[in-house]
């Protein structure tokens, strides 16, 4: 059994930060560990499923230094029958966190060499290209479920809760890309439409423009006749660079929580209620270790038992 819920029946949280009210969606607790933590698993699950249905049986996914979607996609192979094949970039002899929680569930691991991703992601392909049924998750991972899957749960938020500034995490856009189509499917959408998205990008070296057709492609999918106020913010960090602000909910160091240190920066200007979305929990390469809470359930001797139980040692 998958063990994996929809987003939209995470849990919401409320807070209050110098007197205003933020509420965050816990999306990241869609897959709790053994998952990997992040939003877009029930995104990949529901992808995978509509390629296992072509009899594909096969399926490459390439990973960044930090990402966690061959941890995702490699737990969803063991569970669906297929077998995962997990390109990660090699900068050292021994392999990180991701890459052991990816061969716990039978992932065939394959250290990549070069540094841009443009490159591995060419080599990965071509590499899977000679295995029979086999099939690559789009490039930079980008699966139109996951928009929807986001989509389904604002759509239900802004019935539930009143908010005037959503804040999220921006890496490849398909999660603001949901944001967007859920605020404009909502009831009462003329009442949304004052709602200003913001989404702060993870990587400064990322181009906004480009960014921004990325996410209007993801958006297009409906004839939507109006849009919400949607603004990009480059806040300066290098996309391995881990934000360390405290947060009162595990967030991730990577991507989550540079949104988060731009909502603290800039409390007094946003205009409240507002809705953070969580999407990824507190891990790094070494896993639930300095000080990280991961999902915030899993504590570290069960994540070494889990492990040693897969004959992967985690000392």
């Amino acid at each position: 059994m998958v063990y994996i819920t929809t987003l939209d029946k995470t849990p919401l949280e409320e807070h209050k930060f110098k007197n205003c009210t933020v509420y965050v969606k816990r999306l990241d607790l869609c897959s709790p560990f053994p998952g990997s933590n992040i939003a877009k698993t029930i995104g990949f699950y529901k992808h995978l499923l509509k390629v296992k249905e072509r009899g594909i049986r096969n399926i490459g996914v390439v990973d960044t230094l930090i990402s966690r979607s061959g941890w995702a996609i490699s737990y969803l192979c063991e569970k669906l029958g297929l077998k995962c094949y997990e390109f990660y970039p090699k900068k050292r002899n021994q392999i990180n966190f991701n890459q052991l929680m990816c061969k716990s569930f039978g992932a065939e691991i394959i250290p990549q060499t070069d540094a841009r991703y443009s490159i591995r992601y060419a080599r990965a392909k071509k590499h899977m290209s000679d295995i029979p049924n086999s099939y690559m998750i789009p490039y930079l991972n980008l699966v139109e479920e996951n928009a929807i899957e986001i989509e389904k749960a604002v759509y239900q938020l802004l019935n539930q809760i009143r908010c005037n500034t959503i804040i999220l995490s921006v890496g490849s856009g398909a999660s603001l890309a949901g944001v967007v189509r859920g605020i404009s499917q909502s009831d009462k959408m003329s009442d949304k439409m004052n709602i200003e998205v913001i989404g702060v990008l993870v990587d400064k070296n990322v181009n906004i423009n480009m960014r921004m057709k990325k996410i209007q492609y993801l958006i297009s999918y409906f004839n939507f006749q109006r849009l919400p106020k949607i603004k990009l913010v480059n806040y300066g960090y290098n996309y391995v660079q881990p934000e360390l602000t405290p947060t009162p909910f595990p967030c991730d160091i990577y991507y989550d929580r540079k949104a988060w240190k731009f909502l603290v920066d800039n409390i007094d200007k946003l205009k409240e209620p507002i809705l953070f979305l969580n999407l990824g929990g507190e891990w790094n390469e070494h896993g639930l270790r300095n000080g990280l809470r991961g999902d915030g359930i899993v504590n570290e001797n069960e994540i070494i038992s889990f492990l040693k139980s897969k004959g992967i040692d985690y000392a």
